[in-house]
């Protein structure tokens, strides 16, 4: 009778420890992830002097005039990020594909539209 009660407790320990060491390591890996996977873009007045709207897939990032240097910072949200630049005078609409790797982008406007230069 006493063997039975020590081999339950000893298994409910085994369980306990097993479960808090799994609950701390899932959070380690949550923290280290969000924060790697963080963006941050910049945005410069003379890109929109009249005002735009960006979108980071499907959710807004942005929308208004930058009177100074502004800086978007988002986390990784899908596998395959868009950035979706809009023109609010024009309503026109260009995109640029968001690299996998994660850091700091100035927005920049070419003659194909708009780009993400690293920094």
């Amino acid at each position: 009778m006493f063997g039975t009660l020590v081999l339950g407790f000893l298994v409910i320990g085994i369980v306990v420890l097993f479960a808090a060491l799994s609950f701390r390591l899932s959070t380690d890996q949550r923290l280290r992830a969000a924060i790697t996977d963080t963006y941050h873009f910049h945005l410069t007045p003379i890109l929109a002097p009249q005002g735009c709207a960006i979108y980071l897939n499907d959710s807004l990032l942005y929308s208004g005039i930058p009177t100074a240097d502004t800086v978007l910072t988002t986390t990784r949200t899908a596998d395959d990020n868009a950035l979706i630049f809009v023109d609010l005078t024009t309503d026109l609409m260009q995109i640029a594909d968001v690299p996998a790797k994660r850091g700091t982008f100035r927005i920049i406007s070419t003659e194909e539209g708009i780009a993400l230069h690293e920094e």
